[in-house]
Order: C-alpha cells, then structure tokens, then sequence
C-alpha cells in the first residue's frame, strides 16, 4: 500500500531544541513499512547526534563514516568526499548524490561506535 502525501512534516524533539521540518521530497512518496524503516534509521542518527557516537558502512564499494566532532561540527565522509554539516537536519538532508544520508544508510549495514 503506497502513501502520497504533498507534504511529510517530522518532529524532532531534543533537550538542546525543538523545530519541525519539512521533509525532503525523497520522503513524501513512501511506503508505510519503508517509513517505519526510515524512522528507525532517524532514531539511530539523533541518538549519534546527541551522543557524540561515529559511524561506518559501507556505500557503493566506499568506506564511509559519520563524526560528530560537536553538535554544531559534524563530518560525513563517503569515499574521499567530505560532507560538513552543522545540525541535526542539515545531517538528515544534506544532498550526497542526489541522495539523503538516511536513504542510503537504510540500504547498507551501520556499525555505531
């Protein structure tokens, strides 16, 4: 069963803020079951957002990583690019290949550390 939605909004709720966001266009054409999947994925990058946690998968035959260095400093590496963001949402939607950071982590296997 597909879902259309105009729009998907996602409540982010933190102890440092609260802001809701209007989902990538990605987003708005999915599935019940790949949305639970997604929000799963979310789950895990706000928990390595606000723990300080890395990351490392695989993605197309690249090493790639996630390192918070502070909330506010957070580089994405895929391959030998490197991707900066400064927030929980510019690390949810920044474009990598015309792709979001979570649609590629729901297709690889995430080892947090």
């Amino acid at each position: 069963m597909d879902y259309k939605m105009s729009t998907l909004t996602i409540m982010f709720l933190t102890t440092k803020e609260n802001w809701s966001v209007e989902a990538p266009e990605i987003y708005q054409k999915i599935k019940v079951g790949e949305f639970r999947y997604i929000m799963s994925i979310l789950d895990d990058l706000q928990a390595l957002y606000d723990n300080g946690w890395d990351a490392s998968f695989d993605y197309k035959g690249q090493t790639c990583g996630i390192f918070p260095n502070s909330t506010n400093d957070i580089s994405i590496m895929i391959g030998d690019k490197e991707y900066k963001a400064t927030s929980f949402f510019d690390l949810i939607s920044i474009p990598i290949n015309g792709k979001t950071l979570p649609d590629i982590m729901s297709k690889v296997e995430v080892q947090y550390y």
